[in-house]
């Protein structure tokens, strides 16, 4: 920098304007020494003890800078996440007709789908496939067991893939219902003797009874519904 004085007057007047000093660049070249630390690199892994560098560079010409133009730190210590083993599955959704069960594992230190704790946090399976138990049809009805007097007949069904008392198959599995109730065919009481067909020399008389309710030669009207014996043989 140079200066110059205003002679017989002041600055600012005629003959005195202008820079009182002026000034030019010198020495140019940069100083010697490094730039400015660049940002830390990202961690060489995610988790479990990784690295991180940063770098400088030395700017002075003669490349005689003091001190380290790299540095490197540890980075990342805490562990990994990691999947726990899979636990065991749990009960079948259905008992039958086709369910699915379910087992789980956790993911330790982190959430599923980070680093280590990869794929799904479940997983399921089909189970108790097989057909539900269900009734039959109703089977067709018996003979009845009697055929007068009110009998029974009886019609059945099976539990089709399992037991009776499994859900699908509630309920009997037999029925029952009454049949013939009408009364039984009788004989009634015998009548009295005709009188003797003849008053000697071998006659006959007879009496009768009636079949009631039904026919003669049905059960309960088995037999003859006449009778005959000899009279007047003496």
């Amino acid at each position: 920098m140079r200066l110059r004085a205003c002679n017989n007057g002041v600055f600012g007047q005629d003959g005195c304007t202008g820079d009182i000093s002026e000034g030019e660049a010198c020495n140019t070249n940069a100083c010697p020494g490094y730039s400015q630390w660049t940002q830390w690199s990202i961690c060489s892994v995610s988790c479990a003890g990784g690295t991180q560098s940063r770098e400088r560079a030395c700017l002075s010409p003669n490349r005689d800078c003091v001190g380290p133009s790299f540095e490197e730190r540890g980075c990342n210590f805490q562990a990994c996440p990691y999947w726990t083993p899979w636990g065991g599955f749990g009960s079948c959704s259905e008992t039958c007709g086709g369910g699915v069960r379910v087992h789980s594992r956790r993911c330790i230190g982190g959430e599923p789908g980070s680093e280590g704790c990869e794929g799904a946090s479940s997983e399921s399976s089909a189970c108790n496939s097989q057909n539900c138990p269900q009734w039959s049809t109703w089977g067709p009805y018996s003979p009845c067991s009697k055929t007068c007097n009110n009998g029974t007949q009886e019609r059945l069904r099976y539990c089709d893939g399992g037991t009776i008392g499994d859900a699908g198959c509630i309920g009997p599995a037999s029925m029952t219902i009454s049949c013939n109730p009408q009364a039984c065919p009788y004989w009634s009481e015998w009548s009295a003797f005709s009188d003797c067909s003849t008053t000697c020399g071998n006659g006959v008389r007879t009496h009768d009874r009636q079949c009631i309710g039904g026919s003669i030669g049905e059960q309960g009207c088995i037999g003859d519904n006449s009778e005959t014996v000899v009279c007047n043989s003496g």
